[in-house]
C-alpha cells in the first residue's frame, strides 16, 4: 500500500515537472517571438520605409547615412539574438570562457560595467546540460539588470569549491523588495513575458538541485545566489 502511494506521488511529481518544462519552453519561445516582433521587425520596417523614400526620388545623400546605420544596428541585434539562443563559446571553450565572453559583451552593449570572476579550478565540475543551465541563469540575471535595475555595475562571481559551485550576481541598481518572497511582482498592467526570467531561473536552479535565493531592496540593489552541490568524483575530466 505504501509502495503504491509512493509510486503515485512519484508519477504526479514527474507529470508536474514535465508540465513545467513545457510551460517554460513555450513562454521562452513567446518571449523570443515578441523580441523579434518588437525589435527586428520594427527595424526592418524602418529600413523598408527609407528604401521607399529612395525609390520615390529622395536624394541618396539625405537617406543613405540613416539607412546604413539602421542596417548595421539590425545586424548587431540579430547576431545578438542568435548568440543568446545558443552560446557557441560554451560548446567549444567551456563554461568559464563562455561566461567571460557573456560579461564582456554585456560591458560593450549595455552601458553598465560587468565585473566577472571565477575562483578555483577553471574546468567546470558540472556536465554539459548543467553548464547550460548555469549559463542561462546568469544570462537571465544580467537581462533583468538591464531591464529593471538601472545599475552602474554588476558583479558576477563563481567559486568552484571542492563540493560546491557557488554563483552570485550582485548589482547596485534599483531593487524590488517584493522579490524576497520568491515570487515575481505582479503589476496590474503586466505583459506576459515579464516575470518569466525569474521563473526560468528558479526552474533551472531546481533542475540543478541547487539552492536559489534572491535578496533585493530599493536602495541596495539585488543579489542572486545559486549554490550547486556536486560530488568530487563526478568532476569532469
Amino acid at each position: 500500500m505504501a509502495a503504491n502511494k509512493k509510486l503515485e506521488e512519484e508519477a504526479k511529481r514527474r507529470i508536474a515537472v514535465e508540465a513545467e518544462v513545457l510551460r517554460i519552453s513555450e513562454m521562452e519561445r513567446l518571449r523570443f517571438s515578441l523580441d523579434l516582433h518588437d525589435d527586428i521587425c520594427q527595424r526592418l520596417a524602418g529600413i523598408s520605409m527609407l528604401c521607399r523614400g529612395l525609390a520615390s526620388g529622395v536624394s541618396p545623400k539625405t537617406l543613405l547615412p540613416d539607412l546604413s546605420e539602421m542596417i548595421d544596428e539590425t545586424l548587431v541585434r540579430t547576431r545578438r539574438y542568435a548568440h543568446e539562443s545558443f552560446p557557441v563559446e560554451l560548446d567549444s571553450l567551456g563554461l568559464n570562457d563562455a561566461l567571460e565572453a557573456l560579461c564582456n559583451n554585456f560591458n560593450k552593449q549595455e552601458g553598465c560595467e560587468c565585473v566577472y570572476s571565477w575562483r578555483g579550478p577553471t574546468v567546470s565540475p558540472l556536465n554539459y546540460a548543467q553548464d547550460i543551465n548555469v549559463y542561462r541563469i546568469i544570462q537571465e540575471a544580467l537581462a533583468n539588470v538591464t531591464k529593471h535595475a538601472n545599475a552602474s555595475i554588476v558583479e558576477v562571481a563563481l567559486i568552484n569549491k571542492e563540493r560546491q559551485l557557488a554563483i552570485t550576481i550582485k548589482d547596485n541598481g534599483k531593487g524590488d523588495s517584493r522579490l524576497n518572497s520568491g515570487q515575481p511582482p505582479q503589476p496590474a498592467q503586466k505583459r506576459r513575458r515579464e516575470g518569466l526570467g525569474l521563473r526560468s531561473m528558479q526552474y533551472r536552479a531546481h533542475q540543478l538541485n541547487a539552492t536559489y535565493m534572491i535578496t533585493s531592496s530599493e536602495r541596495q540593489g539585488t543579489l542572486v545566489e545559486v549554490r550547486i552541490p556536486f560530488h568530487k568524483e563526478d568532476v569532469k575530466s
